[in-house]
């Protein structure tokens, strides 16, 4: 019998095999990411009251914090998987009167905050954190770029 040392096997034979992964361990399917089994699956969210979220969230104002591009505010035009579009966007480079990106999400930003320049849109390809900004306007005014 052969062996295979599955720590060795490259993206492309793992989604080879996880057809059998599936066929043979059905219980699996769930730790089996989509995009692994199938090259062109798109990924789904877990929880199917996520997706309606998502649609909620679509065109409202949204602070999105990424793997290696930092954290962005603006209105969000689609999220696919990771993948984030924001429209009317600007960087949070640096934000003080707040602890964590929710606190500045609900209560805005203090003074010696740094956000960039607003730019028309952005595509966001590593986005790990989607989190809805107050509607208050207050809270808006602190997000506005810094001068």
């Amino acid at each position: 019998m052969n062996t295979v040392d599955i720590n060795s096997l490259a993206i492309g034979q793992l989604r080879e095999l996880a057809p059998l992964v599936h066929a043979f361990f059905p219980q699996a399917s769930a730790a089996v990411p989509a995009t692994l089994a199938s090259p062109s699956a798109q990924p789904t969210l877990a929880n199917p009251s996520a997706q309606s979220l998502v649609s909620e969230l679509t065109g409202t104002l949204v602070i999105v914090r990424t793997y290696s591009a930092g954290v962005h505010i603006g209105v969000l035009y689609s999220l696919n998987g990771t993948q984030a579009e924001l429209k009317d966007a600007r960087r949070l480079w640096k934000w003080e009167g707040a602890f964590s990106l929710n606190e500045v999400a609900s209560a805005g930003v203090g003074k010696g905050s740094r956000i960039s320049a607003r730019v028309p849109y952005i595509l966001l390809t590593e986005a790990i954190e989607v989190i809805p900004v107050n509607a208050s306007q207050d809270v808006r005014d602190t997000l506005e770029p810094s001068e």
